[in-house]
């Protein structure tokens, strides 16, 4: 099993949770990653990022993301990228999903089904 660090409420309607299984940084998210929050998210996950770290952003429970929730993961992603990551995007919902494919962003990233497995 893993061990699990106390998550960061970034406010009350952000939740982003932190947990170390089997060497994979898993971020699991909740609420709604926009204006408000982009910020300090970027501030909270980015030292979090070190090299040859698998790491899987799990947005099963982001109900919305604006231009600057959008920003902020693409702003993670080239930190994790340039510090050696890997990183990986899992469960999006379909309204984060829609913003993610209409800006062109959803191929950048690499998802995966399950936190341990790679979809096809």
């Amino acid at each position: 099993m893993g061990t699990t660090s106390p998550g960061a409420a970034l406010s009350r309607r952000f939740k982003l949770v932190s947990e170390t299984r089997d060497g994979v940084l898993i971020l699991t998210c909740e609420g709604r990653l926009n204006a408000d929050v982009a910020s300090e998210f970027k501030e909270k996950v980015k030292p979090l990022l070190k090299s040859g770290t698998r790491v899987i952003l799990d947005m099963g429970g982001v109900t919305h993301v604006d231009s600057s929730g959008l920003g902020a993961v693409v702003s993670v992603y080239a930190t994790a990228r340039s510090s050696g990551c890997q990183f990986q995007i899992c469960s999006l919902t379909e309204p984060v999903k829609k913003i993610f494919g209409l800006t062109k962003v959803l191929g950048a990233f690499e998802s995966c089904g399950s936190y341990l497995a790679r979809m096809p």
